[in-house]
């Protein structure tokens, strides 16, 4: 909870003076604690004392009435209200104040708190979604340390659009309060960031309802990293004894309490989970690959070193027919002892090779977008621009050198990049960059799933991908995956079509004599 704190404290000024400069000052001149702060202590102290959450926020709040900021004006209405009833509030009161819950010991008791937490005054469904989705994260990064997992969590059970990135919001951040607005974007930041005071500079530095997101993001950041000594001396400097008495008690109780195991059910769930999310990602990844990548390299590589082999076998087996065809209507005349009409034999020909036509010309273009892939110079001016912009993202994401602890999964895909990139290779650039984004899921309902139920969805799926990958590698280019890179097969395959070329050739000489003979015939 002290990171919520925190985060509170170091985006109180900037709240209604926002900064969109990662390296503001963090604890600037006239910042303070507020509603925030209060709030999260009023929870905490309600879970240590086993009071209602509703007594509790009331008790903190009376005490405290003029914190920096203020109170929202309904929230103060109910705070002294002689009979409070929650109002049906969707605001990111319910997910700033809610942090404390998510160090409850189990899941289950997690999210039962950071629903009680947030139903006494915010019981619209979106004001308790937030609440217990900030808990859960809490809970995840503490007992997982997997953001992965949080990010499915955070997709497939609260169904927040996690698809912009920090940049992407900074850019046009405005003021919002609403839970649907502010818990992904500060769930964002934290997922960007490589330590805790990342975390807390990305949060303010969007913009928007600063103190609030930065405490949301602050809250995830403690649980995920912890927090740095100095910053948490600073923090608790602008508390009051009383506060830190709240503080301490708790930390002295999740202490105790956070060591207590999930049921053996839940511990092999989880795991089967992560397992399974791991396989997904690998075989999503690889079906990916060999589309996006291996097929247009593998196609272009087959075509440039025998394409251009089999695309003249193809011509001269084409111009045969033509010749047989032309043989065969000549023929027809003489057996019908009439001097050949070469114009009406000519139009037939051209008429019945139409098709034939049109699949050279297809060739053709096949051969020539070959040789543009492998030069890399099929890129338009502005596709090469997006080409650029997608690399750099990539890099300010998934760079070792800038991006500390990074999965194996990321390293892989940061290879991939780079292959992708060299080989100006846009669509793959496009594909990594929209994994990366993770795309959005809209439902209407907010039901949680069942983490079985997600099992079950993710073995079809896996299952599915495998079916797909096997069917891929019986089909061109990928049966010559192998082959393509190996010289002496393909200089064995040049020598059988230029064998057969020269046999076409062959072929095609006799058959235009035979035709000069016929085209010269006159009837008797």
């Amino acid at each position: 909870m002290l990171g919520a704190i925190i985060g509170d404290i170091i985006g109180s000024t900037y709240e209604f003076n926002n900064t969109k400069n990662y390296n503001f000052e963090l604890f600037a001149e006239g910042g303070n604690y507020t509603d925030d702060t209060i709030c999260t202590i009023a929870v905490a102290d309600a879970i240590l004392n086993e009071k209602s959450f509703e007594d509790a926020i009331r008790y903190w709040c009376q005490k405290y009435p003029y914190p920096k900021g203020g109170y929202g004006a309904s929230f103060a209405h109910w705070v002294h209200s002689p009979n409070p009833k929650p109002y049906g509030s969707f605001g990111n009161g319910s997910a700033m104040r809610v942090s404390p819950c998510g160090w409850l010991p189990t899941e289950q008791e997690v999210l039962k708190y950071a629903r009680l937490s947030a139903e006494c005054t915010h019981n619209h469904p979106e004001g308790i979604k937030g609440a217990e989705c900030v808990a859960h994260c809490v809970f995840l990064a503490r007992t997982e340390n997997n953001k992965d997992l949080i990010i499915n969590t955070v997709q497939d059970l609260y169904s927040y659009d996690l698809s912009q990135t920090y940049e992407e919001i900074r850019a046009t951040n405005t003021f919002n309060e609403t839970c649907q607005v502010t818990v992904p974007q500060a769930i964002v930041c934290f997922l960007e960031s490589h330590d805790f005071e990342s975390a807390i500079r990305l949060a303010v530095s969007i913009g928007g309802d600063s103190d609030t997101i930065a405490a949301i993001t602050g809250s995830i950041a403690e649980a995920f990293y912890g927090i740095p000594d100095e910053l948490a001396k600073k923090a608790e400097s602008y508390l009051t004894n009383e506060m830190l008495n709240i503080l301490s008690m708790f930390k002295n109780k999740i202490s105790h309490s956070t060591q207590v195991a999930l049921s053996e059910e839940a511990i092999k769930l989880r795991e089967l989970h992560s397992s399974l999310w791991n396989n997904y990602s690998e075989l999503y990844m690889a079906k990916q690959n060999m589309l996006q990548h291996e097929k247009p390299l593998l196609t272009a590589l087959y075509l440039d070193k025998i394409g251009h082999k089999l695309y003249r076998n193809f011509c001269l087996s084409i111009e045969l027919k033509q010749l047989k065809l032309r043989l065969s209507l000549l023929q027809a005349y003489v057996n019908r002892n009439e001097a050949p009409n070469l114009k009406a034999v000519e139009q037939e020909v051209k008429t019945q090779f139409e098709a034939y036509n049109r699949q050279i010309e297809a060739e053709a273009e096949r051969l020539a977008a070959a040789s543009r892939f492998l030069s890399g110079g099929f890129l338009s001016k502005e596709d090469s621009k997006k080409l650029r912009v997608l690399y750099y993202f990539i890099v300010k994401r998934l760079h070792p050198d800038v991006n500390a602890n990074l999965s194996e999964k990321e390293k892989e895909l940061f290879l991939q990049a780079q292959i992708a990139y060299e080989l100006a290779d846009l669509k793959a650039l496009q594909q990594i960059v929209l994994l990366l984004e993770h795309d959005s899921i809209e439902t209407k309902s907010i039901e949680l799933i069942p983490l079985k139920e997600i099992i079950r969805k993710l073995e079809e799926n896996i299952e599915t991908l495998e079916k797909q990958i096997s069917e891929l590698e019986s089909e061109f280019p990928f049966i010559y995956r192998e082959k393509i890179y190996n010289n002496e097969w393909v200089a064995s395959e040049i020598v059988t079509i230029e064998k057969e070329i020269n046999e076409l050739n062959t072929e095609i000489e006799k058959y235009k004599t035979y035709i000069t003979l016929l085209e010269e015939w006159k009837p008797e």
